[in-house]
């Protein structure tokens, strides 16, 4: 009984430190993308007619260092612990989140400005690339396999938690400050509030102990000292598969809910505070659906779940997004639901799915990289892809077609992966 008491203690200290940790890191990189807007007109007032494009060309920038946060604290993962990446993965976004707070604006110091802004978002991207999935092994590699779609939503909420704080943070911002003081300083406080963030999470994940996985690993002197190079050698196809599954989270993250604030505002003329308030309310009920799905894929299957989402929305995005510019609260709400839904579907399962398919001792590694360089390539580049296309087409729901396309990439993927586990099981069989 004593035994049991202790290991629900320690389950409950590793899903409270992955989780909090994960909703810390997410907090500090959106923060960014809720308030591209106001550092479009701080950073970069010498191209007025451009900034906004701009600004989310830095956001995007913060994207390419991704992958390499993936292979750095990957392989720190792999070779010497989960506990020690993720630890170093808090530190540096809480560092270079707070700085960005501090910067100088481009009336100040001139061009020196937008360079610094680009530093510092390279250093979170670095940062958020070694969280997500490194926080869903810390989960998953301590609890039974059976609950691993429930445990594992809860990372994916956690990050949409984080997304809901920032979205929330600003919305206060947009509250409490009006004209000048917005400009001055009130943005900057969404900024600095990393500084006691990123201590919070450092301090728990500090006090909480290494994945059993992990130190079975190191028991049996089985570690893997170059999993990258393993990775190249005996797991390309399987990278290239999870990418394409990643490539639809990604895009329906930052189109459906990064973006979309921006997209109310700027392009269908909604109050900042309407936008902000509706995508609170949906990042709501995604955390909702997430945990709901997840939790429901551990009893009838990961892949159905993720087929609906993906087939569904492969065909529904585009006409969700032109319902969206009828200009009816009624019926963008409506659209809205359905397609986080949808979202919910295909996200809840994803990460016990991926993680059922990788090999522990380049699981860090393989499972970072796939989400990163999709997130990266799909994810970041989302933004200004879409405004970029309804620049040129005047079709302001051109981003649910790119939606839809992502959708149809993952149902295929899905398949491929789907074919290749009924060929092991048919020769095992045989065998």
């Amino acid at each position: 009984m004593l035994k049991a008491k202790s290991d629900n203690g320690l389950l409950r200290r590793t899903i409270l430190s992955a989780c909090c940790g994960t909703i810390l890191e997410w907090y500090d990189f959106s923060i960014y993308a809720y308030l591209a807007a106001i550092l479009a007109k701080l950073f970069f007032q010498a191209a007025p007619s451009l900034a906004l494009l701009l600004s989310y060309s830095v956001f995007a920038i913060g994207y390419i260092a991704r992958p390499g946060g993936a292979l750095l604290f990957g392989h720190m993962g792999d070779t010497r612990g989960r506990k020690k990446a993720l630890s170093a993965t808090i530190l540096l976004m809480a560092s270079a989140t707070f700085t960005i707070g501090l910067l100088p604006t481009y009336q100040t110091i001139g061009i020196i400005a937008p360079i610094l802004l680009i530093v510092l978002r390279l250093l979170q991207g670095l940062a958020v690339g070694g969280e997500s999935f490194g926080s869903a092994c810390f989960i998953i590699e301590s609890i039974s396999s059976h609950r691993r779609g429930l445990f594992s939503s809860l990372i994916w909420a956690s990050s949409v938690i984080g997304m809901l704080c920032a979205s929330l943070m600003v919305s206060l911002i947009f509250w409490w400050f009006q004209g000048e003081s917005l400009y001055q300083w009130g943005w900057r406080i969404a900024f600095l509030f990393a500084a006691f963030s990123g201590f919070i999470g450092f301090y728990i994940r500090a006090k909480t102990m290494e994945t059993s996985d992990f130190q079975s690993l190191h028991e049996q002197c089985a570690v893997e000292q170059y999993p990258l190079k393993l990775i190249v050698a005996s797991h390309k196809l399987l990278m290239i598969q999870l990418i394409g599954l990643y490539l639809f989270s990604a895009l329906v993250t930052y189109l459906a809910f990064i973006f979309m604030p921006i997209y109310l505002t700027d392009i269908l003329n909604y109050s900042r505070t309407q936008a902000h308030t509706i995508n609170t309310v949906m990042l709501l009920l995604l955390i909702v659906m997430d945990v709901f799905f997840g939790a429901l894929s551990d009893k009838i299957g990961r892949k159905g779940l993720m087929f609906t989402s993906a087939i569904s929305l492969s065909v529904l995005a585009y006409p969700l997004y032109y319902l969206l510019l009828l200009g009816s609260n009624t019926v963008l709400i409506a659209a809205y639901v359905l397609l986080t839904i949808l979202a919910g579907a295909f996200q809840g399962p994803l990460l016990a799915l991926t993680i059922d398919l990788v090999p522990v001792s380049v699981r860090y590694t393989l499972g970072s990289l796939s989400y990163n360089l999709a997130y990266s390539f799909f994810g970041g580049t989302a933004p200004i892809l879409a405004l970029s296309l309804i620049n040129k087409t005047g079709n302001k729901a051109i981003p649910g077609a790119y939606l839809a396309l992502g959708a149809a990439i993952a149902t295929f993927s899905l398949f491929k992966l789907t074919v290749k586990k009924a060929r092991k099981v048919s020769l095992s069989t045989t065998l």
